[in-house]
């Protein structure tokens, strides 16, 4: 994985709340749209997600998951094997704009507006894949579960 080889990152994970479950039960599911950066972090970071809560500020107030949380919605998340795959820190132009990203590769949550708004910059770890490829066999689709454990949904 580039800028990052210390850490182990055989897998990713993504988090997100019923917005776009859709997307990953359906029959020839992708990680991402094509022609966008899909958002994750490693496997070991994931460990931090416990609840709506953390899945917001952890992915860095994402919409999805963020949604989940201010409306008590469930979070759910995505684990999926890395092997091969080209992972890069992101940048602003992954970022397209998202008014919560920090150039640095950890999330973080703008905290206000205007020019003199700082951030919370996040433990976890921020990476991009490129969007649109099909997700990989050994993935896994599951449900945050109340406590915090992961609640398999569908594996591919």
């Amino acid at each position: 994985m580039a800028d990052a080889a210390a850490a182990d990152k055989s897998y990713g994970v993504a988090f997100f709340g019923d917005s776009n479950l859709g997307y990953y039960t359906r029959d020839g599911a992708t990680i991402g749209r094509s022609g966008k950066s899909f958002f994750m972090m490693p496997l070991e970071d994931s460990a931090m997600v416990k609840n709506a809560a953390d899945a917001a500020l952890y992915m860095g107030r994402a919409p999805s998951a963020e949604s989940a949380y201010l409306n008590g919605g469930d979070i759910y998340g995505l684990s999926f094997p890395t092997n091969g795959m080209t992972i890069t820190r992101p940048t602003a132009a992954d970022a397209g704009g998202w008014p919560h990203f920090l150039e640095g590769g950890n999330t973080a949550v703008r905290l206000g507006d205007g020019p003199n708004a700082g951030y919370l910059v996040n433990p976890t770890r921020e990476f991009v894949i490129p969007g649109g490829n099909q997700v990989p066999s050994g993935s896994v689709l599951f449900q945050l579960g109340p406590n915090g454990e992961w609640i398999p949904m569908k594996r591919f």
